[in-house]
């Protein structure tokens, strides 16, 4: 477990990765009901691609790319990185996990 943290943290520190931690004991209502992936695509020779939800259920996965959609995925996005503790504090928050609780495990 504690090279997994460290490995997040290394990850987060690419330039297009982003890394937010949600304490699990802050009550919060749910947002949405799935797991989802949200692309967002800068533009290339002046042609702007949409953005693309990725959605995974239960029992399908769906790539939707409807703006109303992807509006909302956004929001969603947003709601969840607002709860969330910021980019530095969420890897100082995983730093200390790895070694205060998980330094000297071997399983």
């Amino acid at each position: 477990m504690r090279r997994q943290l460290e490995s997040l943290v290394e990850m987060a520190e690419l330039p297009n990765v982003e890394l937010f931690v949600q304490r699990l004991n802050v009550h919060r209502e749910p947002l949405i009901g799935e797991s989802f992936t949200l692309l967002k695509f800068d533009p290339a020779y002046d042609i702007q691609f949409p953005d693309v939800a990725c959605i995974d259920s239960f029992l399908l996965q769906i790539d939707v790319q409807d703006d109303t959609i992807t509006d909302r995925y956004g929001r969603a996005w947003e709601a969840l990185r607002q709860a969330s503790l910021s980019g530095r504090e969420s890897m100082t928050y995983i730093s200390r996990m790895a070694h205060e609780v998980w330094l000297g495990r071997t399983k």
